[in-house]
C-alpha cells in the first residue's frame, strides 16, 4: 500500500492519488504510517466490546441485527447503548467501526447510530433503523501511548470518544493528554475550583469555537463530568467543570 503523509484537517475528504484504504476514506495524516484494520465476517457478541447502560446488556439477537444492518459498511467492533429518558422507551446504540485511520496512539473512523423501539419490555430489539447520519470517532491509547494490535479497550479510558465538529488530530491527541491529567480551573474570589476526574474515559467532545472545546466524561451513564477547555499559546487550559445526570 502507498502511504502517504498530509496533514488531518479533521474533515472527510479523499487523498488526491490514494482514494479508499482500510475500508473507508483516507484521512489527512500528520505521519505516513497507516494501520489497516481487516473487516472480519460474522462477528459473535463476545467479540465486540459493548458500554453503556444498555451496551453491557445488549442481548446477543441484538448484536446479530445490529451487524447485519451494517453488512454493508463494516463489523462494529465497539458498541455504546443506552436507554431514552422519556416514554415510550427508545433504545439507542452507537456502532463504532474499523478505523479509517491509525497511528501508534490514535485512531480514527466512523460512528453509524441507530435505534430501535421494543415491544412491551422484550429483551430482544433487533428491529434497528439508523437514528442519525453517521459521524466520526477517536480512540487514543491510554498505556504507554500506543495501541496494543487488537482494537478492543485495554482499559476503560481507550474507549471511543465521539466527535462533533473538526478537530486535528493534535487537538484530539493533546487535549486528551490534558484530561487524563484531572486539570482544575483556576480559582477565583478565594473559591476552590473542583477538578475534572481524568479516571474517568471521554464520551464525546465538541467543538464549540475557534479555540474552544467542550468534553463529556462518563463511565457508563448516570453521573456526567463536563469541561470547557480553551486553546492557549501556553496549551489546553479548564474553565468550567459541571456535573450533570445523563
Amino acid at each position: 500500500m502507498k502511504l502517504t503523509s498530509v496533514e488531518h484537517t479533521g474533515r472527510s475528504q479523499l487523498i488526491p492519488g490514494v482514494g479508499r484504504t482500510c475500508g473507508g476514506v483516507m484521512r489527512h495524516l500528520t505521519i505516513a504510517v497507516v494501520s489497516c484494520f481487516p473487516l472480519v465476517g460474522g462477528a459473535q457478541a463476545q467479540d465486540i466490546y459493548k458500554f453503556g447502560r444498555l451496551g453491557m446488556r445488549l442481548p446477543a439477537e441484538d448484536v446479530a441485527a445490529i451487524t447485519r444492518n451494517l453488512a454493508d459498511r463494516g463489523v462494529p467492533w465497539a458498541i455504546l447503548g443506552w436507554y431514552s429518558q422519556t416514554l415510550p422507551e427508545v433504545r439507542y446504540v452507537d456502532a463504532f467501526l474499523p478505523p479509517t485511520l491509525a497511528t501508534a496512539g490514535l485512531r480514527r473512523g466512523p460512528v453509524v447510530h441507530l435505534k430501535c423501539s421494543p415491544v412491551a419490555d422484550e429483551a430482544a430489539c433487533v428491529r434497528w433503523e439508523e437514528a442519525a447520519p453517521p459521524t466520526e470517532y477517536a480512540q487514543v491509547a491510554d498505556i504507554a501511548g500506543t495501541f496494543s494490535e487488537s482494537l478492543s479497550p485495554r482499559t476503560p479510558l481507550e474507549r471511543p470518544i465521539r466527535i462533533v465538529g473538526d478537530l486535528l488530530d493534535r487537538e484530539i491527541l493533546t487535549l486528551v493528554a490534558y484530561i487524563r491529567g484531572s486539570p482544575r480551573p483556576r480559582a477565583e474570589h478565594g473559591w476552590t475550583a473542583m477538578a475534572l476526574s481524568g479516571e474517568l474515559p471521554i464520551q464525546d467532545m465538541r467543538r464549540e469555537s475557534a479555540s474552544i472545546i467542550r468534553a463529556w466524561l462518563t463511565l457508563d451513564g448516570g453521573v456526567v463530568h463536563s469541561g470547557r477547555f480553551t486553546q492557549t499559546q501556553q496549551g489546553w487550559q479548564i474553565t468550567e467543570v459541571v456535573l450533570g445526570v445523563g
